[in-house]
């Protein structure tokens, strides 16, 4: 009651009081608006007038303030908040301020009005009234004012009483934020903030070396070891009782140090190895007292150690640490866990095998955020031989994911990624993707699709091409006849297969019924207008292959599209009609003027060339960057196409080109697809006929899925660390339940070595490049080339495998842990002249690339010279604009060619060597390590 609040010692009126009380009792959202509408009208007359007392001011603000937490506007009272600050009264002066700090953001021109009475209240004898000048500070400055209050903020940094040197050193790191300029002239009076004598000044200065340490870590290496030193003195309560919490001395302090730690001694060996003790120290004493404030500093403790360069015994003490968290009923703390596991995993699969039970326990779990964290654990621990049961698990939980835009999208490209870089061959590839773009809809990117399309007609060039081409069209015609309703991605897909393939697969018949079930989809409405687009330019191929006969609905259907306003259907419409004009004759004409032979070289104008007296054009010099006549001060340089290839597919060894020697490669003797006339396919006799392929058996294409999960759950096992004394026997059902987990279990986990070590560590960290197999699995090798069974249960595992058995496989430690540190030694630098680079360039077909970050730091391309030198003893060449090129020897023997493209965000380096050598991805490998490095 009121009387109670009175008798309490509160200061309210009972206004105050009534108002508090009636927003509390609002039975509706309306009502509350009503309320709060009635009281800034009250309010606003009531401040408004003169002869109102500055206790009533106050109370005003502090009502004005209610109204703008509860979304109303209350502008009004923004002026009279400015004019209390200047108040003498400590009581008035903070509540104005707070209100200041509360009503007016840094961009509201108000602001300036503020300024003359900071300063003066910033040379105020009352450190109560600097405080309060200095935390309004730290919410309203801008860049406006910013050189206004800069100076008497960094003289308080000296001042005597260590309230005043605590927020002026947070009102310091503000500044930072706004001006990253400022970081020389604050280094050193942070660095004094970090060794004052007072924990909560040494405190306020950790946020701003947190952030410094995230744009320029090497700067601040110097300070590791004062880091740790104040590290040690916390965990061992050398700080006053004030700070701890729970009985954890100041783990708000430990945490922000931790983080610290992590910026600094990323990539970094020589300064990690300075942090392991402490590390190992900060670990253990936050894990005995198991409480919740401990489990936050072990989590923290947990980032530090996957962070910095990796040691054996902290890997291993991190992994016994997570157990206490995997293991635990409070789903909080498993998720903790199964996020550390990640991390973990993520330099050593092997610790997945401590927890083989628990991670197939998660997959089941009701929990969703947990069951994501176990997805993502998965998609860290994939390799070639488990990647088709792991796809197939995150399939099912793409079936049944929430609704939730932003976690399908991330499982769209998480299954396309795996699908890409470790597919083992396609049978299985293509019924992945489609089963992706079946259950993905319109969360299929155009990327994704064009892709997928791009992989199709490089594989029908293969020597069972023909046989890919017939099975490929059966099953998109099944997709075809059997889904009234096919999304846009799929309908492209199917669009651009069945007019590629129609004409020289499929018979009249076939190709009839196709148009008319084209037809039908003309007048669905899909997600984007271009996948019309697609069906008109199908309808155009398959008519033609026929030659044009007459068909009523696509007549009617082109005259329609011709008008329409989108231009892409116009345009497949207009092209259309042109053909069909044509004349048989003057089409037959014009066939057979395109199978005649066509003197590409213009052999008949080179006597005219010559008699001008200008030098002869060699083709092959021109393209090679070599000139006839050099002019100084011209680079001559091989030119690069723009063109965008995906080039992480050339990790797997179905998109090599596994029947072209090393000798034609380097002879420039490799047949190519593409030319400057355009693209080159295989080349056939104009005269023979083209066959017609019989009609191929038509599958039935069902909607059918076969989850692996689908079976009774067993009941919660709970885990601890001693056996049961008294095991109580198992019912036949429970045996048959166990046996099915235990499968998944050993399909999930196998290929991970329990005898693999973490190494000696003596480079940096690398990130894992998967190296393809150069043999798949037998299975894999004799399995039939079979895409209708789209979810058969042989077609959950890849190649054909046993269900159940793959998913762990393959995580051997020399691809998790090669030491490519060693890769300089086997690098001598090699000088080369930019023509004879761009010669060898282009007579070498095989290329590997990697792309990192560029913050800035490299501005121009010479700044990678001495980089790539020091790195792997790489000799630079020359500068193209934004490109360089560089060239080294390996073992004496190979050639490498580098070449790197500068852009503003990123830098993508492009590798060739003379022969194919594993040592191509560790040569990457190394570079990425090196300017991430230098870079972050």
């Amino acid at each position: 009651s009121y009387k109670s609040l009175m008798a309490s010692g509160s200061h309210l009126s009972r206004e105050l009081f009534d108002l508090i009380k009636s927003i509390g009792e609002a039975r509706s959202k309306s009502e509350e608006d009503r309320l709060i509408a009635n009281e800034c009208q009250v309010l606003s007359k009531k401040m408004k007038d003169n002869k109102i007392k500055n206790k009533q001011l106050k109370e005003y603000l502090i009502r004005a303030i209610y109204i703008e937490m509860l979304g109303h506007d209350a502008s009004f009272a923004h002026i009279f908040a400015l004019n209390l600050c200047q108040k003498k009264s400590i009581m008035l002066k903070r509540v104005a301020y707070l209100s200041c700090t509360l009503l007016l953001n840094s961009s509201n021109p108000s602001i300036i009005l503020l300024v003359a009475t900071i300063q003066r209240d910033l040379q105020s004898q009352n450190y109560l009234e600097i405080c309060a000048a200095l935390t309004a500070i730290c919410f309203v400055v801008n860049e406006t004012i910013l050189a206004a209050v800069m100076e008497p903020v960094f003289k308080l940094l000296e001042h005597p009483h260590y309230l005043v040197r605590k927020k002026a050193v947070m009102c310091a790191h503000k500044f930072y934020r706004i001006q990253k300029d400022l970081a020389t002239e604050l280094d050193p009076k942070m660095k004094k903030a970090l060794c004052d004598k007072d924990p909560a000044v040494m405190a306020a200065s950790l946020n701003y070396y947190y952030e410094a340490s995230k744009e320029n870590p090497g700067k601040y290496k110097n300070l590791i070891s004062s880091f740790v030193v104040i590290l040690k003195q916390v965990i061992e309560h050398r700080l006053p009782k004030d700070f701890d919490y729970h009985r954890m001395p100041a783990p708000w302090i430990q945490m922000k140090i931790l983080s610290i730690l992590s910026l600094l001694g990323q990539y970094d060996k020589k300064s990690s190895e300075n942090m392991y003790e402490v590390l190992s120290s900060v670990m253990r004493r936050a894990d005995d007292l198991g409480i919740n404030i401990g489990y936050a500093i072990v989590y923290q403790c947990l980032k530090t150690i996957t962070t910095i360069y990796p040691n054996q015994h902290l890997l291993e003490l991190a992994s016994t640490t997570i157990s206490r968290f995997i293991t635990s009923d409070n789903r909080n703390l498993k998720y903790i866990g199964v996020h550390g596991l990640s991390q973990i995993v993520s330099i050593n699969q092997k610790y997945a095998l401590t927890y083989q039970n628990i991670v197939v326990e998660c997959l089941e779990d009701m929990d969703e955020t947990l069951k994501r964290k176990t997805i993502d654990l998965l998609y860290r621990m994939t390799n070639i031989q488990n990647v088709g049961i792991i796809v197939d698990k995150l399939l099912t939980y793409l079936r049944n994911a929430p609704t939730d835009t932003g976690v399908r999208k991330e499982l769209v490209t998480k299954i396309n990624q795996l699908a890409e870089k470790f597919a083992s061959n396609k049978d299985w590839f293509v019924k992945t993707i489609n089963k992706l773009f079946e259950l993905g809809g319109d969360l299929i990117t155009q990327d994704i699709s064009n892709n997928f399309i791009k992989l199709i007609s490089e594989w029908e060039t293969e020597a069972d091409g023909e046989k890919f081409k017939e099975e490929t069209i059966s099953v998109y015609m099944a997709i075809l006849k059997g889904n009234p309703i096919i999304n846009d991605a799929m309908m492209q897909v199917i669009c651009w297969v069945v007019g590629e393939y129609g004409a020289g697969t499929l018979s009249k018949e076939q190709i009839l019924e196709i148009i008319d079930q084209l037809m039908k989809f003309l007048g669905y409405q899909f997600s984007d207008s271009v996948t019309k687009a697609w069906i008109l330019q199908a309808l155009l191929k398959l008519h033609q292959t026929i030659e044009f006969e007459p068909l009523p609905q696509i007549d009617e259907a082109m005259a329609k599209f011709k008008r329409s306003k989108n231009l892409e259907l116009q345009q497949r419409a207009l092209e259309y009609l042109t053909l069909k004009e044509l004349k048989a004759i003057q089409l037959n004409k014009l066939l057979q003027w395109a199978d005649e032979p066509i003197d590409e070289n213009l052999d008949f104008l080179s006597s005219y060339v010559m008699s001008s007296g200008k030098p002869f054009y060699d083709e092959n010099k021109s393209r090679l960057g070599i000139l006839s006549e050099v002019v100084p001060g011209l680079k001559t340089g091989v030119y690069h196409s723009g063109l965008k290839v995906n080039r992480d597919l050339d990790q797997n060894p179905l998109f090599k080109n596994e029947n072209v020697t090393m000798d034609e490669k380097l002879t420039g003797n490799v047949p190519k697809k593409w030319t400057k006339t355009g693209y080159q396919g295989p080349t056939t006799n104009p005269q023979d006929p083209i066959p017609v392929k019989p009609k191929p058996n038509e599958p039935n294409y069902e909607k059918k899925s076969y989850d692996y999960t689908d079976f009774p759950r067993a009941a919660k096992e709970e885990f601890t660390m001693k056996p049961k004394d008294n095991p109580v026997k198992e019912s036949p059902y429970e045996s048959k339940l166990k046996s099915e987990k235990e499968k998944f279990k050993q399909g999930l986990f196998s290929g991970i070595g329990e005898e693999e070590t973490v190494p000696a560590f003596t480079s940096e960290p690398q990130p894992i490049i998967s190296q393809p197999q150069t043999q798949p699995p037998t299975a894999v090798q004799s399995a039939p080339i079979n895409l209708l069974g789209l979810e058969d249960e042989a077609a959950t595992t890849t190649g054909g495998a046993e269900p159940l058995t793959d998913i762990f496989q393959g995580m051997t430690k020399s691809q998790a842990d090669a030491p490519v540190s060693k890769i300089k030694s086997r690098l001598t630098p090699k000088e080369i002249s930019t023509q004879a680079f761009g010669s060898l360039w282009m007579s070498i077909t095989p290329e590997n690339y990697v792309t990192t970050p560029n913050k800035r730091i490299i501005t121009e391309p010479g700044q990678m010279f001495p980089i790539l030198k020091e790195k792997l003893n790489f000799h630079g060449n020359d500068i193209i604009n934004q490109e360089c090129i560089l060239s080294a020897s390996l073992d004496s023997q190979i050639t490498c060619l580098l070449h790197c493209k500068l852009a503003p965000d990123t830098i993508q380096f492009i590798l060739k060597t003379s022969q194919e050598t594993t040592a191509a991805s560790l040569i990457l490998s190394e570079i990425s390590t090196a300017f991430t490095h230098q870079l972050t």
